[in-house]
């Protein structure tokens, strides 16, 4: 991390990692979701990243990342800009030239080799720019539905020996472990029956001396309970869409077309706000700013 020592995003996740506190990344498809996030930010007074998928880039091009990071220039607690799942080489090129503080580089879908061989490339074109990168190690799987057999889970999970071999290969400065968490809705037995805490301690201490950040993926269905303990096993950054977004889209579903738009736009966005508002309660970053 030396040489990105001024890097927003990795100050943000250094100073969760003295403190003790999780930080709140949270998906913005839209304005609502990226003022939701920072004024929750601001009254709760604590860190905050804005996060967003390639899909803004390939609809809008630079206008919305533009837009976020311009609004978290004005955000009066430290915030940053970070990129999801960024898979295609053209997304990854043009968010470089984006004002991104970081880059989730998503080689996961490749083979072994050529995922270690792209993923140092890319993290070596980011840190010239001075972009903290991301990485994904073993599948963090699912869908929507989220269905998957136990024994798939496990096969699929990070090995400690394995997440060193790969941030010294790589050179990323964040990692994201399978520990039997899911992208998108867990099964009917919810995220308890799934997340092996065993293998994220392990991972976390194996990464310890590194000073690695760990990444949690696939917070659907959550509890504030979940959350806490995933603080206490070592995460650091949390990534979050419905867990803090669905009193927002309950809302807005409800109300569009029975009430005036600027209201729908108003109420939207104060649930939005109180989602994140309560996510930074539970992960422990409220008043940390």
């Amino acid at each position: 991390m030396g040489e990105l020592s001024d890097n927003a995003t990795l100050k943000i996740l250094r100073a969760a990692e003295e403190g003790g506190y999780g930080v709140a990344c949270v998906n913005c498809y839209n304005m609502d979701a990226v003022i939701g996030a920072l004024r929750a930010a601001e009254k709760k007074q604590s860190p905050v990243m804005i996060q967003v998928f390639p899909w803004s880039i390939q609809q809008f091009g630079s206008v919305f990342i533009n837009f976020c990071a311009d609004a978290i220039r004005q955000c009066k607690v430290p915030a940053s800009l970070h990129l999801d799942h960024a898979m295609r080489e053209e997304d990854i090129k043009a968010a470089m030239e984006l004002p991104f503080d970081s880059i989730m580089v998503d080689m996961s879908r490749h083979s072994e080799e050529d995922n270690v061989r792209l993923t140092k490339a890319f993290a070596v074109e980011c840190a010239k720019r001075g972009i903290a990168t991301e990485a994904e190690l073993g599948r963090i799987d699912g869908g929507e539905d989220g269905v998957m057999g136990d024994e798939d889970i496990e096969a699929l999970m990070t090995k400690p020996e394995d997440a060193v071999a790969y941030i010294k290969e790589t050179g990323v400065n964040m990692l994201a472990p399978s520990f039997g968490n899911i992208h998108g809705d867990y099964p009917p037995e919810g995220p308890e029956a799934f997340v092996k805490f065993n293998v994220l301690k392990d991972v976390k201490q194996a990464l310890a001396s590194h000073k690695i950040p760990i990444v949690l993926h696939g917070t659907n269905d959550f509890n504030d309970n979940m959350m806490k303990k995933c603080v206490e096993y070592g995460v650091v950054k949390f990534n979050v869409n419905k867990v803090v977004a669905e009193e927002y889209y309950k809302f807005v579903e409800n109300n569009f077309n029975k009430i005036e738009l600027t209201k729908v736009i108003e109420g939207g966005l104060d649930r939005f706000q109180k989602g994140v508002e309560q996510l930074m309660d539970a992960i422990g970053s409220t008043n940390k700013a």
